[in-house]
């Protein structure tokens, strides 16, 4: 088993000279190249960099793109609410000139919405005067993949060799400063694959972003405990490591290996009855609530998607929620 769970242990790279000669010239070292054969050693591959399936990414992450699209209705959260899941991933994007981050909490905690936001309206709003800005975030709707995440990758983005994805995906996302870091999002990444096969393809992409400076800020999302503490291990929290403000103690309170506890303690993201109340009157603007604004029925706990459930179940005859503000 190739993949290191251990933290502090590191993974021994090949002979670059078996990867194709484009790689190495298109970036900066040849720390990607050393990478991308390691991933790809498990599978007896070699990768290449395919420059038309390069621009097809970069063009698709300059219109701050998220694949698949999701169909009406799959998320739910008006755009408007700021969770405190989405405050948390805006302040660790400000903190980063390109990082590895794992995001980890319970399903339907709003994940997917966040990144979605995220990736198509952080920079129009944050930076709208910002230019090359790029974003792009693969995701899963419903299901489990089928395959290694890389499978999914290569399926979702069009790319017709599986084993070129990684190299074509670094290069197109890498971006040099003065620009912004461009946001790459891995969602619904819940299974560690195959002898850890999507564990090592982090960690490819972790020490290629680190290493090489290549600008890019890595969100890894999943609702597995088990996934998210294998990707912690890579690295001592230090190339990768938590979202800020999602454990305890915070990656940032970690100076030394010493520091870095057993297990993560995971700090479940919260919405207020307040958010939770905006989201129901957005979706349903003629809910009925109580004297003092609020509905009576949403408790604290309750996640986004349970309490739009209620909401629907509450309407009068006839009536009809308003799709219009849905993502």
């Amino acid at each position: 088993m190739t993949p290191v769970l251990k933290c502090g242990t590191q993974i021994t790279a090949l002979d670059p000279s078996v990867v194709a000669e484009g790689i190495a010239t298109s970036l900066s070292s040849n720390i990607v190249s050393r990478a991308i054969e390691e991933y790809f050693n498990v599978m007896n591959e070699t990768s290449q960099l395919n420059e038309s399936e390069v621009k097809q990414i970069k063009d698709k992450a300059e219109e701050h793109s998220v694949f698949p699209k999701p169909p009406t209705g799959v998320l739910p959260f008006e755009k408007t609410v700021r969770s405190e899941l989405t405050r948390l991933i805006c302040k660790s994007y400000k903190r980063t000139k390109g990082d590895t981050q794992v995001v980890f909490a319970e399903p339907s905690i709003g994940k997917t919405t966040a990144f979605h936001c995220l990736t198509t309206n952080y920079f129009s709003r944050v930076y709208p005067n910002a230019e090359n800005t790029k974003s792009l975030m693969i995701t899963k709707y419903s299901g489990a993949l089928d395959g290694p995440y890389l499978t999914h990758i290569a399926k979702t983005l069009g790319i017709k060799q599986e084993k070129d994805v990684i190299a074509c995906l670094l290069a197109a996302m890498k971006t040099d400063a003065p620009a912004l870091p461009s946001i790459l999002v891995l969602d619904e990444l819940n299974d560690p694959g195959k002898d850890d096969l999507n564990i090592l393809l982090v960690s490819v992409l972790m020490r290629a972003i680190a290493v090489d400076q290549l600008g890019i800020s890595l969100y890894v999302v999943t609702q597995k405990k088990e996934v998210a503490e294998k990707l912690l291990a890579l690295n001592c929290w230090s190339k990768i490591g938590p979202l800020e403000g999602l454990t305890t103690p915070k990656r940032s309170e970690i100076k030394k290996a010493a520091d870095i506890p057993e297990g993560a303690s995971w700090i479940s993201p919260v919405w207020t009855a307040e958010e939770l109340s905006r989201v129901v009157s957005n979706n349903f603007p003629t809910a009925t609530t109580s004297e003092d604004g609020s509905f009576p029925w949403i408790e604290v706990g309750m996640v986004p998607r349970k309490v739009l459930e209620l909401a629907e179940n509450n309407l009068e005859e006839g009536e009809e929620p308003d799709f219009s503000n849905w993502m």
